[in-house]
Formats: structure tokens, sequence, C-alpha cells
């Protein structure tokens, strides 16, 4: 089932429908503020939603797709869409994907930007309001798991992603990256160090092409490790911090006089 599905226009407005068009505002510290047009998503409880002049909406955005570009294998796309289904590792955002049909263009609804809404109370009006704005609405598979992604979106606190660790459960991820990063940059020199009897096996442009891709490659996961590596040394420096190393005084002549003595 696909998560937005069309809605009958004669159906009350609820939880998980999708208006387009709304205006919404952000105020800064100073009251400087910024009107937005865009689609939203029906946050209010059905019961409230149908009735109430006044309905919370939370504020849908273009996702950014950049990360779909490092992707390689078909394992690697399921899963990375699965994760924004899911909200893995962004508990703030519902994905809805596209909202016009063909479009490469996807979105997501932000639980951390609500507003309210003014909605037309008299019947017509609201029919009206309906017709002009309302188009699609949560499946409800997905308007049923919209409750639970509210709960966690503001009931769960969360970890730090670097300071949860124990001790020796840090210890030992230091150890074995730095082994791993290690054995990663060895592989690189390797790759580097075939690319002579590559070229001299195939050609120098397809032997060339072959190994640099292998350098490359070798070099995109060192830089993974890497980066993922990096927090986790500082974490351990900040835990164990190295000794300071003792600096002896330089010897006076005074002192070489006495040892000569």
């Amino acid at each position: 089932m696909p998560i937005l599905v069309p809605v009958e226009a004669s159906a009350l407005l609820d939880q998980g429908d999708v208006l387009e068009n709304i205006v919404t505002m952000i105020a800064d510290g100073a009251g400087t503020v910024a009107n937005v047009a865009g689609p939203v998503l029906v946050m209010s409880r059905g019961c409230n939603a149908n009735r109430d002049k006044d309905v919370t909406v939370a504020r849908i955005i273009k996702f950014d797709l950049a990360e779909v570009a490092e992707l390689e294998t078909l394992t690697h796309f399921l899963d990375f869409f699965k994760g924004l289904r899911d909200g893995d590792g962004r508990p703030d955002t519902f994905y809805l994907g596209e909202l016009a049909s063909g479009s490469m263009e996807r979105y997501v609804a932000k639980f951390d930007v609500l507003h309210t809404i003014r909605v037309p109370v008299e019947p017509a009006a609201r029919q009206q309001f309906l017709e002009e704005h309302r188009r699609f609405k949560l499946d409800a598979d997905f308007q049923r798991d919209l409750h639970q992604r509210l709960f966690r979106a503001f009931a769960s606190l969360g970890f730090d992603d670097d300071n949860w660790w124990t001790d020796e459960d840090l210890k030992f991820l230091v150890g074995k990256g730095k082994a791993l990063h290690q054995k990663q940059l060895a592989t690189v020199e390797a790759a580097k160090a075939e690319l002579p009897t590559l070229q001299m096996a195939s050609g120098e442009r397809k032997g060339g092409n072959k190994a640099n891709t292998l350098v490359k490659d070798a070099e995109k996961e060192a830089e993974r490790t890497s980066a993922l590596l990096e927090p986790l040394l500082v974490e351990h420096g900040r835990r164990f911090p190295a000794p300071e190393a003792v600096v002896s005084a330089p010897a006076t002549s005074r002192d070489e006089g006495q040892s000569a003595g």
C-alpha cells in the first residue's frame, strides 16, 4: 500500500490529511515574522480536526536525497527507504514520499515544525476549504503509525551518540577501529602498487581505469571508517587523556661541575 492515498471530497477533515497551499508563520525572538505557503499534515485528533476552527498541522518540506548517490547495492537502497519510513535516526520526520505522480522529489512532515491554522467552521465554507486544499490522506496503516511516531518524537530522550559507551566498550571499538583503518590504508597502498602491473597487462588506459577504480573504492572505505572512528577517538581522549610528558630541567654548569667532582 502507498503511504498517501486519495481522499473522498465528502470526507470530514481528519488526522493524517494533507492540505496544500496553506500559509504558516514562523517568528524569531525579535518578532520578525516569515509567512510560508506550502503543504501541511494534519496532526489534530480526528474529533478535533473535523469540528474545531483551530487545527494543529506539521509543515511538509522537501527531503534532501543527496545521500542516495552514495548507495551502491539494492540492499543499500532498500535499507535507506525503509529507514526513512521508520524514522531511523530522524525521529522528528515522517516520510511521505512524492506528492505528485512521476515526481523525483520526496517529502517529509516535520514534527518539530508545528503550527495552528484556522479552518472555517460553517459546513459549506469548511467543505469548500477542503475541496480547495485537500488531495491526499495517510493510508490507514500509516495513520496508525503516526501515533507511535509522535510519541517517540516527543517522549523519547535518546542517547548521546558517543558519550554513552561504557569504558571497556569504547576501548574495544577504538582498538578495532584503528586496526581496521590501518588495514584499509594498507589496501589503498596495495591498490596503488597494482597500477603499473595492470597497465602493462591490460593496456595503459584500460588497466589504469581498473586500478583507479580499485584505489578509489579502497580510499572510500578508509574514509568511511575514519569518519566513524573520529568521534570515538575524541571521546576516548576525553576519558583517558594521555599522561603529560615529564620534561627535565636542563643541567646548569654548576650541576655539571658537581657531577664531575
